[in-house]
C-alpha cells in the first residue's frame, strides 16, 4: 500500500491515482468547474493565481508569500502557458525536477509579475483567454501540441 505522505503533489498525463473520469475532465479542464462555487461563497476569485499544494508553497515560502496575500483564483497567466502541464511533466526525464526547479518558479514570477499589473482590463482578458483555452481544448482534443501558450506573462 502506497504511503500518503509519498504522494507527489502534482500529476503527470497518465497518473494511476486518477480515474478516466478525471482525467478527461482535467485534459478539457473541466475539474475546476466546481470551484465556481468557491468563487460565488467569495472564497476564490475569477482571475488570480491558482492555490499551489502546501508542500510547494512551504518550499518556495519566499517567492509565494506575496501570492498568499490574495485569494486564490480560478484562472491565472500562469495557467494559460501551463495548460498542458501534466502532458508536458510526462515529456521530460525527470518530472518531479521539472516540476520543482522549472515549473514551479516560472509559475510564481508569472504570478507574481500579473498581480504587480493586474487592472480590471487585464482580468477580463484573461478571463477571455481561458475561455477561448477551454473552447479550444474542447474542440481540438487530447491531440494538441503540448507546448505552452506564449502568454508575455498575459499582464498589462
Amino acid at each position: 500500500m502506497e504511503d500518503v505522505a509519498d504522494r507527489q503533489p502534482y500529476s503527470v498525463a497518465d497518473d494511476p491515482r486518477v480515474a478516466r473520469l478525471g482525467r478527461t475532465l482535467r485534459r478539457y479542464k473541466l475539474d475546476e468547474l466546481p470551484q465556481l462555487w468557491n468563487v460565488l461563497r467569495g472564497e476564490m476569485s475569477l482571475v488570480e493565481p491558482r492555490p499551489m499544494v502546501p508542500e510547494i508553497a512551504n518550499a518556495h515560502r519566499e517567492a509565494y508569500e506575496r501570492l498568499l496575500q490574495v485569494r486564490p483564483g480560478l484562472t491565472d497567466p500562469a495557467t494559460l502557458k501551463y495548460r498542458r502541464e501534466a502532458e508536458m511533466l510526462a515529456l521530460t526525464a525527470d518530472p518531479e525536477a521539472s516540476f520543482r526547479r522549472e515549473f514551479t518558479p516560472d509559475k510564481l514570477r508569472i504570478s507574481s509579475a500579473y498581480l504587480e499589473r493586474a487592472t480590471l482590463g487585464s482580468g477580463l482578458r484573461i478571463l477571455l483567454q481561458t475561455a477561448v483555452m477551454v473552447a479550444g481544448l474542447l474542440l481540438d482534443g487530447p491531440q494538441e501540441a503540448m507546448q505552452p501558450v506564449t502568454t508575455e506573462d498575459s499582464s498589462a
